[in-house]
């Protein structure tokens, strides 16, 4: 029998276009960016850096973080690389500080909200930090709550 091993990158782009949108926009961009040359300029693609969901939906009514480790490397260097691209952001109430802190957005203008309580909801609204976002430049919030 004659044994033929393929490697990821043996694969055509439509192929790998295949695969990778069965994968959610985060994973694709955090193990994609900054790696191979064909495979960064592929997560680089409008498609993912467009909408990115950083939170993980355990069920209809629940929502988690993603892990911190992979959230401190997104922060520090992929949102810098790609915040141009990005118009719309899919947060939970423990990342979207850190989140909308990293860097400018300049073509943020929806944001999704999943997760929060009502109190904790108006504080992130209110907040100086990052309040002005939502007062000057998104147009358009979804609340999952």
């Amino acid at each position: 029998m004659n044994e033929r091993v393929v490697d990821l990158l043996d694969l055509p782009d439509d192929i790998l276009l295949i695969i990778f949108n069965k994968l959610d926009s985060f994973d694709v961009l955090y193990s994609l960016l900054n790696s191979t040359q064909r495979l960064d300029r592929i997560a680089r693609s409008m498609y993912y850096t467009r909408s990115i969901n950083f939170s993980i939906e355990l069920s209809n009514v629940q929502f988690a973080a993603i892990n911190s480790d992979k959230l401190n490397r997104f922060c520090a260097e992929l949102l810098p690389e790609i915040h141009c691209q990005i118009q719309s952001l899919t947060l939970e109430s423990s990342t979207i500080e850190r989140i909308l802190l990293a860097t400018r957005f300049p073509n943020l203008d929806t944001i999704i909200l999943v997760g929060f309580l009502p109190d904790v909801l108006l504080d992130y609204l209110t907040n100086d930090s990052i309040g002005h976002l939502f007062k000057e430049q998104i147009r358009s919030v979804t609340i999952k709550i």
